[in-house]
């Protein structure tokens, strides 16, 4: 599902008419404004009977696989998600409907489990953000077709250098327009279409679009689309995602270590070892696919580590190996 055709074609009917302001007055200008006019009465037509234009669009809804109703995902300090724009978000922390995310570049950010509903606090080198919303936190959710829903949500941005502060207030208006099977660099994800609208709440006017694709495997999207009516259309796809251990307990941590290098040590290829939390909410398959020698004639294998997390598959591909001295398995890729 992408942006209505019909919300494209009235954008561009304002940005039309708003042309008109800039065109002086005389004999040869206004040949120019009577043109500008039918210009916009083009695309005000346009808009009116749906034709499509922009590669992000398309007419209608676009019903793909069939999917079961989606539960709200829920997360666990590790999981973490990288975008073809260079982006890397991973878990932190997470505290009953909310969860901490930190990107590749430091910055550090609560939201709502629902990533619908944009951040409630941002920290960055730059700039600090707050979010106040009345949304449900629940907000369409579980996911089905067909479900709708909207809030207000108020952003505060404060400049870290110059203290200048900017108010963004705005309404969303979100609904489940779809299903569709993605293919982005991560693989192939059967997903929900998310469309949000968010509007002026001064002016009323459409500020822009966002849709996600949302993989109930993963618990994340993994494609999310932003249209303006004044700016360049963006994308970013998954590229790949994973589990970083090294945020486990220490305890657990340690566990997982010992279960790896029995696997390293003494399981032939394609053979797997298993490992689970103490919790229970997290599995690992270990599983050795290749043995050989370094340069330096050290012992080295790659492997595979398969981690369910609450229901999200996530694989990482490792290499490791043993260091001749100690007999400790070092990670080289």
């Amino acid at each position: 599902m992408r942006l209505d055709s019909r919300d494209y074609y009235l954008l561009a009917f304002k940005k039309a008419l708003r042309n008109l302001r800039y065109i002086p007055t005389g004999v040869i200008e206004v040949h120019m404004v009577n043109r500008v006019k039918k210009a916009a009465l083009v695309v005000f037509a346009l808009a009116i009977t749906g034709c499509q234009a922009s590669p992000f669009l398309s007419t209608k809804p676009e019903i793909g696989p069939k999917m079961p109703v989606a539960p709200l995902p829920t997360y666990v300090p590790g999981e973490f998600y990288e975008f073809d724009n260079g982006s890397r978000y991973t878990v932190t922390a997470v505290s009953k409907d909310r969860v901490s995310w930190r990107n590749n570049k430091g910055a550090k950010s609560t939201r709502y489990v629902n990533f619908v509903i944009p951040e409630l606090q941002l920290q960055t080198k730059s700039r600090v953000v707050a979010g106040r919303t009345d949304a449900d936190p629940r907000t369409l959710w579980p996911l089905a077709l067909g479900n709708q829903g909207e809030f207000s949500f108020v952003q505060r941005t404060t400049k870290t250098d110059t203290k200048e502060v900017v108010d963004v207030e705005r309404r969303w208006k979100c609904a489940v327009n779809g299903t569709k099977r993605v293919v982005v660099p991560a693989g192939t994800f059967n997903t929900f279409v998310i469309k949000c609208d968010r509007f002026s709440l001064v002016s009323g006017s459409l500020r822009g679009t966002r849709i996600y694709y949302y993989s109930p495997k993963i618990g994340y999207y993994v494609m999310r689309e932003d249209m303006k009516p004044r700016s360049v259309d963006h994308r970013r796809q998954l590229v790949r995602h994973g589990f970083r251990t090294t945020l486990l307990p220490k305890k657990e941590q340690a566990s997982l270590i010992r279960t790896l290098t029995r696997a390293l040590e003494t399981n032939p290829d394609g053979v797997a070892s298993t490992w689970n939390s103490s919790s229970r909410r997290i599995s690992a398959m270990l599983v050795p696919v290749r043995s050989y020698k370094s340069t330096g004639g050290a012992m080295c294998r790659k492997y595979y580590s398969v981690y369910n997390v609450n229901g999200h598959i996530h694989k990482n591909a490792r290499r490791m190996c043993k260091d001749r001295k100690s007999g400790n398995w070092k990670r080289i890729g």
